[in-house]
């Protein structure tokens, strides 16, 4: 008997939360979180909603993630008013609004690699006088056409 066939097919998720408390634990925040993104959602405009969003709620701190530190201090000048919005929305227990900054992925821009430099002549001497002492072949091998100028 394979281990797939102790999985039961199409088990209803009531029926994993009651059995694996973690995996309960973990839908429960999911579902906090996205609760208080859709009151965040309300509160901002549209063009903070871009750049800001829900990032952690926990011992009555709330954490909000911005895509930059222009982002962060409109949304830091605004956490006093968001802080009452979701207590006016049942969040009484919120204490503290905090920004984080996390620049998107796509606002990082990798920068070329710079070209290689050429290997001098010297160099290239000392590389081979190691190659030949060694006893690995494909090290070796590696080394030689280093010394040589050979790229792959």
């Amino acid at each position: 008997m394979s281990s797939n066939s102790q999985i039961p097919k199409n088990k209803p998720v009531r029926a994993i939360l009651k059995e694996d408390a973690q995996f309960a634990a973990i839908m429960d925040k999911a579902l906090s979180l996205g609760r208080l993104q859709q009151w965040l959602e309300e509160f901002l405009d549209p063009a903070a909603l871009e750049h800001c969003q829900v990032a952690n709620y926990e011992d009555q701190h709330m954490v909000l993630q911005v895509s930059s530190g222009a982002w962060a201090t409109h949304i830091r000048f605004l956490c006093p008013s968001i802080k009452e919005f979701f207590k006016e929305k049942g969040l009484r227990s919120l204490q503290q609004v905090q920004c984080k900054v996390v620049p998107h992925s796509t606002e990082q821009k990798a920068e070329p690699l710079p070209k290689a430099k050429p290997i001098s002549s010297n160099s290239r001497q000392v590389i081979a006088t190691m190659a030949e002492g060694l006893n690995h072949p494909s090290l070796r091998a590696a080394l030689l056409k280093l010394s040589e100028g050979k790229s792959s």
